[in-house]
């Protein structure tokens, strides 16, 4: 069944916004806030992405499974199969859970956007998530990217690749990591001093 939007004695398809979160704490809650504030744009659709775990966790300890279960709410969540290492372990072998995110992740929620109705107008997702790009590029919807954590972090990665002289990160040594860190502290107090000074003017 299409979603309408009622407008006088017209109805109209609404814009459908499928978001794809990063199945992560630090990054389905920003996202989440995100699609709340999307929902209450008039004539807006959106649909959150998550997985089995994830949409039990959030039915368990938000409003927002509850929300989304209303025919009423422009706002919605559906589950892919949990295709991840579950949030309680995740931390135990990291490099096993982002090996899962990037590998058997893009698949199943690729299926589920394809079968949506109605069909997604424009994709939201998490910037750590490569394959996002080619789901949108797929169905030729534009896709934006969410970068939920700090502008800090950001900076940090892309200072990161200045910091890379070719050698495989395994060959890289405590020291080296000292002088990164060094290096990026020296210019984040620069930057700060610069803002300062150009917020006094």
């Amino acid at each position: 069944m299409e979603a309408t939007h009622e407008n006088g004695n017209s109805s109209r398809r609404l814009l459908h916004v499928v978001a794809l979160p990063l199945p992560g704490r630090g990054h389905i809650n920003p996202m989440l806030s995100l699609c709340r504030r999307l929902a209450t744009r008039e004539g807006l659709l959106v649909t959150v992405v998550v997985t089995e775990e994830w949409l039990g966790l959030l039915s368990s300890f938000s409003s927002s499974a509850a929300a989304a279960a209303s025919p009423a709410s422009n706002l919605r969540l559906r589950a892919i199969p949990d295709v991840v290492p579950s949030e309680s372990t995740r931390g135990q072998d990291y490099a096993d859970f982002i090996q899962a995110v990037l590998t058997k992740m893009g698949g199943p929620v690729e299926a589920l956007v394809a079968a949506l109705n109605p069909p997604a107008d424009a994709v939201v997702a998490d910037a750590l998530l490569p394959w996002a790009a080619g789901i949108g590029r797929r169905r030729g919807v534009p896709v934006a990217a969410l970068f939920p954590q700090a502008a800090a972090v950001f900076l940090a990665l892309h200072e990161f690749r200045s910091f890379d002289d070719g050698r495989p990160l395994s060959e890289i040594h405590a020291s080296d990591s000292c002088r990164f860190a060094s290096h990026f502290l020296t210019y984040l107090v620069e930057l700060k001093f610069h803002s300062t000074l150009v917020t006094k003017w």
